[in-house]
């Protein structure tokens, strides 16, 4: 009863309560290591493409030169569309008469 005391004493104590989360976190640091082991770290690691942002600077010009041709040659379809539309409306319509 007596040694019971004096533990109790003890830990109600500052310097219990440290020496207490001391250990308490030493016993947690190998628990938690050995809590991660898994079958994560047998994974095998895939090879990606390289994202756009890593690319060099021919790389990446040569990728935006080609979206601005197509974006020029659907431009230069329309306006060839509108420019045949425009002479076949002129074509169909009459001369206009002079006014009086």
């Amino acid at each position: 009863m007596n040694v019971l005391r004096r533990v109790l004493r003890y830990w109600s104590r500052p310097v219990g309560w440290m020496l207490a989360g001391a250990l308490t976190a030493l016993l947690a640091v190998p628990i938690c290591q050995h809590a991660q082991l898994g079958r994560s770290a047998l994974a095998d690691v895939r090879q990606t493409e390289r994202p756009p942002h890593f690319k060099s600077g021919g790389e990446r010009s040569e990728i935006l030169l080609r979206e601005i041709l197509r974006v020029l040659q659907k431009l230069d379809e329309r306006v060839e569309r509108i420019e045949k539309s425009i002479t076949s409306q002129a074509a169909d319509r009459a001369p206009l008469e002079p006014p009086r």
